[in-house]
């Protein structure tokens, strides 16, 4: 995979395009030019987003936050969260993960309300980033994906491609686009076991039995690296699903 050096050149909805195309692991760093200089970095799993840091910018939304305005947890329970956090210190889980084991949420509505506070994170991103120039980077490797995730689900890619700005499309990158699109959609078939001439139905139910299969709450005893590989194969599977029935 081959990225330009300069953000100028290109627009963050294609590098996210670019790397999720891929499948690459690692971390997108985008240093971008501003009076504060400002160093931020997507963390990708397999092509797919699982974490992002804002360099010198508040966070737009904490977790608790996303959920007391979503209604899904109350001030109280979230104060009451944050209270263990800070009585545990060092050894105290992640917020969402300690609201999941005192029993105010389930381990989906968890990875939903992750899901919207990263969406606001990377739409933060895509505003900084935006008619901006900065050097770009890519750290490969698993470690650089998992120096810093912030989600137990990854975002798929429609929260991070469809609808983003991109640079202009020639002729050409048109033809090019096309025939990616094709390969996704074979890649897609080959992930979910389907023939070519499959129905929606068919693509359906080949989804369910493969989701099922991978789904995290099967495996309860699974170690956390096991569980996040889980997480991103689920992703992968309804990303395909998403791709072959839209």
């Amino acid at each position: 995979m081959q990225l330009p050096g300069r953000l100028a050149k290109t627009t963050l909805g294609d590098l996210l395009g670019r790397v999720y195309r891929a499948g690459a692991t690692g971390a997108l760093e985008i240093s971008v030019v501003s009076a504060t200089p400002q160093r931020h970095r997507v963390h990708v799993q397999r092509g797919l987003v699982i974490g992002i840091e804002l360099g010198l910018v508040a966070p737009p939304d904490r977790l608790g936050e996303v959920l007391v305005r979503e209604g899904l947890a109350s001030v109280e329970d979230v104060a009451h969260a944050l209270s263990r956090q800070q009585l545990l210190g060092a050894a105290a889980p992640r917020h969402g993960e300690l609201l999941v084991r005192l029993g105010v949420l389930s381990p989906e509505v968890r990875d939903a309300a992750l899901r919207k506070q990263a969406r606001a994170r990377l739409d933060a991103l895509f505003a900084l980033c935006d008619g901006r120039d900065g050097e770009l980077r890519f750290h490969v490797g698993p470690s650089a994906a998992s120096s810093n995730p912030k989600m137990n689900a990854p975002l798929l890619p429609r929260d991070f491609l469809h609808g983003r700005r991109r640079a202009r499309v020639t002729r050409r990158s048109a033809q090019e686009h096309d025939s990616q699109l094709s390969l996704d959609r074979l890649r897609a078939m080959r992930l979910l076991g389907v023939d070519l001439d499959a129905d929606p139905a068919t693509i359906r139910r080949a989804f369910r039995v493969a989701a099922a299969r991978v789904h995290p709450d099967r495996h309860p005893g699974a170690p956390a690296d096991e569980r996040q590989r889980l997480h991103v194969e689920l992703a992968e599977l309804s990303a395909a699903y998403h791709l072959l029935c839209a």
